[in-house]
């Protein structure tokens, strides 16, 4: 569990400090260093996969996939699905459920929260 709590803690730091531009971000290298110990996920509309996907990029998102799926240790990487109502969700679900049997990855279905109670929301926008 030391291993995990220092690459979250590499990963943020370096998020922030070497690859902050607007928000902070890290690339797949950084990511593959310090994956060990951590889950990943698809994540939502905004990230790389299920953009690619929206966008029609079919392969870049096939590609990207796999290449998430190398970073983590097996069982490490899920395919996130979530379900707002949003017809773009419905288009990246439809891909993402055949790829994760594809891929042999598993699925979890998540909720886009960003806020734990609803007051949280003006506090961080004020």
């Amino acid at each position: 569990m030391k291993s995990a709590t220092r690459n979250l803690v590499q990963l943020v730091s370096s998020a922030h400090l070497d690859g902050f531009y607007y928000k902070p971000r890290i690339d797949k290298d950084i990511l593959a260093k310090h994956s060990k110990g951590l889950i990943g996920l698809t994540s939502c509309l905004k990230g790389e996969v299920p953009y690619q996907i929206k966008e029609g990029q079919i392969d870049q998102a096939k590609a990207s996939l796999d290449a998430y799926r190398q970073i983590f240790e097996p069982g490490d990487f899920y395919v996130e699905l979530q379900n707002h109502g949003i017809e773009e969700q419905r288009v990246v679900n439809r891909t993402l459920i055949p790829w994760a049997k594809e891929f042999n990855l598993p699925l979890v279905a998540t909720n886009d929260v960003h806020y734990v109670e609803r007051q949280h929301w003006r506090r961080m926008t004020a």
